[in-house]
């Protein structure tokens, strides 16, 4: 599956795609600390950028609960360097109410007054960020979903928004092998993006609610140079993380229309 997807011509790809995210010119990623960029989203990060997608990454702290947040910063923007992403475009803050603590919750209100001041000031049409399981179970990550809820419902008009899709312990460390499950979700539109050329009239346009972006090896080792540019988190454990963790190789997104 894993080669199938990654050597379909571009063009087919494109159909794993929806419509309306083809025609966003700005997208924009929302992480709490340096390094989620890299460790997280990578592929997502790769995969808009090489459909010509003008890259915007917000880093809501420094990532300063070991004192190293001065450091940290310099290190995002090389990270970024190696993603592609402009480094004008790649900020990251040190806020009072959002710093580095997994035990902490940052206020949302606080957290959907910056997503709404950066998407206003750089025409923002295309806003990713993490879902309620903020992948890792981070207090600080899964605050940015609980703000973007927030943003929604105070704004009168909002960007296309999408959340990256927490995956079980299991699944987060099996790798490119969790692939075989979550494309299952993408079947129709695989299917689709092979034969709708030969067959068009069996085809009703795809589910648009899900994105499916994954790296090909050269996207991984891309985003493995970009994570070794954090050196101050070079831990062995991250070293265990970025060989087995999903999540350098598959990003499938959900789009979010409203919460209940």
């Amino acid at each position: 599956i894993y080669f199938l997807i990654i050597l379909t011509p571009i063009k087919d790809i494109q159909s794993f795609i929806p419509e309306e995210i083809k025609k966003a010119k700005n997208f924009l990623i929302v992480v709490a600390h340096p390094d989620d960029e890299c460790l997280f989203f990578s592929p997502t990060i790769l995969g808009l950028i090489s459909r010509d997608k003008i890259a915007h990454v917000l880093v809501l702290s420094t990532g300063n609960s070991n004192g190293l947040g001065s450091i940290r910063e310099k290190e995002l923007k090389q990270s970024c360097q190696r993603l592609d992403v402009n480094l004008s475009q790649c900020t990251s803050l040190n806020l009072t109410d959002l710093q580095d603590n997994p035990n902490r919750w940052w206020p949302k209100e606080n957290i959907s007054e910056l997503i709404d001041k950066y998407i206003k000031e750089y025409n923002i049409d295309l806003l990713i960020t993490f879902d309620h399981g903020g992948i890792s179970g981070h207090r600080n990550h899964k605050s940015i979903a609980f703000g973007v809820e927030y943003y929604i419902e105070k704004s009168f008009k909002t960007p296309l928004i999408y959340e990256i899709s927490t995956a079980a312990f299991l699944f987060e460390f099996s790798s490119i092998i969790d692939l075989f499950r979550t494309t299952i979700k993408f079947l129709p539109r695989l299917f689709r993006s092979l034969f709708s050329t030969i067959f068009p009239f069996i085809f009703s346009p795809p589910n648009d609610h899900r994105i499916l972006f994954v790296s090909s090896p050269f996207g991984y080792v891309k985003g493995l140079k970009a994570f070794h540019t954090h050196r101050s988190q070079m831990l062995w454990y991250r070293h265990i993380y970025t060989t087995f963790s999903r999540y350098m190789f598959i990003n499938d997104l959900i789009k979010v229309s409203h919460y209940s």
